[in-house]
């Protein structure tokens, strides 16, 4: 069970990825037990600016609800993405999966770079 250690989940999703292991990093990624545990994954790679990693994590899930586009925003914003970020917004809002989170997530972002 790895759904407790972000850490060897990093392990497994980076060695799957190195190895072209696409299923191997897809069923890492589904068998996390919630959206709120996958986002954890989204937000390991951001705090090391990892922008392509939390990606692979983001786009690897089936189901998307406001949480995990809220740590994919973050994402973007540590990486300095701002156009990332926006078009990620767009998404979720059409999606229907925005909340306050997500506009304050934004609004500091712009505040921070001054926009």
């Amino acid at each position: 069970d790895l759904s407790q250690d972000v850490q060897v989940q990093r392990l497994v999703a980076d060695a799957a990825t190195k190895c072209s292991r696409t299923e191997v990093f897809e069923k890492l990624v589904m068998s996390l037990p919630d959206s709120a545990s996958r986002a954890v994954l989204v937000k390991s790679y951001a705090s090391d600016r990892c922008l392509v990693g939390a990606k692979r994590v983001f786009e690897a899930c089936l189901e998307k609800d406001a949480c995990l586009y809220n740590a994919m925003l973050s994402a973007c914003i540590a990486g300095r993405d701002m156009a990332s970020a926006d078009k990620l917004l767009s998404h979720a809002t059409a999606a229907g999966v925005i909340d306050v989170a997500t506009y304050n997530t934004m609004i500091k972002a712009y505040l921070q770079l001054g926009d």
